[in-house]
């Protein structure tokens, strides 16, 4: 093994969680390095724990017919933070991009938040992306919701219903909702998301 590699089997030992499976998983040096530095951010935390640190001033969520049951068990489990319910009220076909939109309309200042439930959560990300002041992240582990915040300051989370169970999607909301913007490098790398590009 080449100096400064971990192997992943090593790495699932010490740290204590699976490291998905990847064509870089030869090399995991910086993908373990990120990983390892999410994982002690990711500790879940009471919703009234989450509403204090993140303090949103609304927090708005939606989904399509897919993610509707995930939808209403999230606003069960955390009942305490200000949730502003978008829809839809029932578990009849609509169209994602419909939600996504109506959602990514909806925010505007620094602390607007929000949390957006399809099948594979892709439609909602790319649905909600078209807006420019919207950074949506599908998140499928803890971890990759922490770096959603810690390096792209992203401020919609988006979740896939058919593949997430109701604990880790919690598990995801409250790292999403506690963790903070690292700032410095990142900040350059954010602000050039919010720019028009060029040279293209």
């Amino acid at each position: 093994m080449a100096h400064g590699t971990t192997s992943r089997n090593g790495f699932e030992k010490i740290h204590g969680f699976k490291v998905p499976p990847s064509p870089h998983n030869g090399n995991l040096a910086i993908l373990l390095a990120e990983l390892s530095h999410a994982r002690r951010l990711e500790t879940p935390r009471p919703a009234r724990y989450a509403f204090a640190m993140a303090n949103p001033k609304r927090l708005f969520i939606a989904a399509d017919h897919a993610g509707f049951e995930l939808k209403e068990q999230l606003k069960k489990l955390r009942p305490d933070l200000p949730w502003e319910d978008l829809g839809p009220t029932n578990a009849d076909r609509v169209d994602y991009p419909d939600f996504a939109f109506k959602l990514a309309s909806q925010i505007k200042g620094d602390h607007d938040r929000g949390v957006l439930i399809c099948g594979s959560g892709q439609g909602m990300m790319i649905g909600a992306n078209r807006f420019p002041q919207v950074r949506a992240a599908l998140a499928w582990m803890p971890a990759i919701a922490t770096l959603a915040r810690t390096h792209n300051d992203a401020n919609v989370l988006c979740l896939a219903s058919r593949f997430t169970s109701t604990e880790d999607a919690a598990k995801m909301l409250d790292v999403f909702l506690t963790t903070e913007f690292e700032g410095g490098r990142h900040a350059t790398r954010v602000g050039k998301l919010n720019a028009p590009p060029t040279g293209c």
